[in-house]
């Protein structure tokens, strides 16, 4: 028969190695017990003294820097956060975003401390591209969202949109047209300057450029190349023909421009 190599315990020994792991199990439960009480007490007095340092002068609103508004007011986001005299820089960051991004003109907003006394909000700003008459003029979004600007619609110089015929479906709907008219904007500033009005109808898009109106039909989405070919042939047309400046440039044939005069149009030629 084989013998173990360990020896069994006398029953003494027994009882002492029990006693043993008992004791050292008591220890390591005291020594827990003693770690989480000291850090459930460094929570609170942290908690507490968060909300105690909060009240303090030396942490009250001194200063507030404000970017990225081009149309809100200073007095306006002071007043949607609830930023006033005497209120602590300690105020809850979310709380202050939340209160900002409630306004109709903030698509998002970033609050961030200068501790001791001053708070610092960057502001994304709803950016509208165009107008549109419903029959109060109101701004639209890239994606045509109407923006609620109220009197200050007034100082907007944007092209105005034009679906035609009203409630056209996509892809010649407002959306897309405001989608244009910002890609536009993005990709050709310089046309976008001259832009009086934007129309969508049936699955085409019209421009009208200048003070002549000199219209660009084309099929969205628009190409820049195809854009920037309009443009060279209605300058072109102008210097060789002074006498027939171009009435309207039709990029909605592949690899084709077609410039025509204004006699040309009524004639119904094209």
């Amino acid at each position: 028969m084989s013998r173990s190599l360990i020896p069994p315990l006398e029953p003494r020994a027994r009882a002492r190695a029990r006693r043993g792991l008992r004791a050292a199990l008591g220890r390591f439960a005291k020594r827990m017990i003693l770690v989480l009480g000291i850090a459930g007490a460094g929570a609170l007095l942290a908690f507490a003294g968060f909300h105690f340092a909060a009240e303090l002068p030396w942490f009250r609103v001194a200063r507030v820097e404000i970017t990225g508004t081009s149309y809100l007011t200073r007095a306006e986001i002071l007043d949607a956060a609830g930023i006033e005299a005497g209120s602590s820089v300690l105020e809850k960051r979310s709380r202050l975003e939340e209160r900002l991004e409630e306004l109709a003109l903030v698509e998002s907003a970033t609050v961030e401390r200068d501790l001791p006394s001053t708070l610092l909000l960057a502001i994304d700003e709803a950016e509208p591209v165009a107008l549109v008459a419903e029959p109060v003029v109101v701004p639209v979004d890239r994606a045509g969202n109407r923006i609620p600007f109220g009197p200050r619609t007034a100082m907007l110089d944007l092209p105005l949109l034009r679906v035609v015929p009203a409630g056209a479906s996509a892809p010649s709907g407002l959306p897309t047209l405001a989608r244009e008219v910002s890609r536009l904007a993005e990709q050709m500033p310089e046309v976008f300057a001259v832009l009086s009005e934007a129309r969508g109808g049936d699955r085409e898009v019209t421009l009208l450029l200048g003070e002549s109106g000199v219209k660009v039909r084309y099929r969205p989405p628009f190409s820049e190349p195809r854009l920037r070919a309009a443009i060279l042939a209605i300058n072109d047309s102008a210097r060789r023909f002074p006498g027939r400046s171009p009435h309207e440039v039709d990029l909605r044939f592949d690899d084709q421009v077609v410039v025509r005069t204004a006699a040309l149009v009524e004639a119904g030629g094209g």
